[in-house]
């Protein structure tokens, strides 16, 4: 886990755009994306950069499971936001739920066990965690799988509305591109 580098962003709109880039490139695939953002605009801390790898992982994995289709929604409590992404892929069995957040762990029911290295619901387990936050994951009654991050929209005393110093991790690449390379055709690069 580490300490979130928070930076205010609209929260719905901030969402949009990622949604929109993982669409571009998966719409050849013939996967539908749908995004229900909140009713009215809100301002949320977040690390940019660990809750997108978050989504990203969480969407990487529902493809994974053969979803063709993708639902993400944003809702409002008085303290938190949740991020909620539902699927109609193969599910995970509520036996492995527990095991997909362990380093190095892969799911069986995601079938090819070449994907990935098993680090994408250790990721999003510390993007839940630095933003004070949970990850929820569902298995719903028509199949499929819903996760639902949930991070706290409170403000903090002190946060950054400058850049913020990272290190870049892709090398100038785009997330979407990496985060979901195990999935996309090589078309896309």
């Amino acid at each position: 886990d580490r300490t979130a580098q928070l930076q205010v962003f609209e929260i719905s709109s901030w969402l949009a755009e990622t949604v929109e880039s993982v669409a571009a490139h998966t719409q050849t695939l013939g996967i539908e994306i749908r995004y229900k953002p909140l009713s009215s605009a809100m301002n949320c801390a977040i690390d940019e950069e660990l809750l997108r790898r978050a989504i990203l992982n969480l969407i990487s994995n529902s493809l994974k499971a053969g979803s063709t289709l993708l639902e993400l929604s944003l809702s409002k409590q008085p303290k938190t936001v949740s991020i909620t992404l539902t699927d109609n892929g193969k599910g995970v069995a509520e036996d492995q739920r527990a095991d997909m957040f362990c380093q190095y762990k892969q799911t069986p029911e995601l079938g090819n066990m070449d994907y990935g290295l098993g680090l994408g619901m250790v990721i999003v387990k510390a993007a839940a965690n630095a933003h004070k936050g949970t990850i929820l994951l569902e298995h719903k009654k028509d199949g499929g799988l819903r996760a639902t991050l949930t991070i706290s929209h409170q403000q903090p005393d002190s946060v950054l509305r400058a850049p913020v110093m990272r290190m870049d991790y892709l090398g100038g690449r785009d997330p979407v591109l990496t985060e979901l390379s195990d999935i996309l055709p090589a078309s896309e690069y």
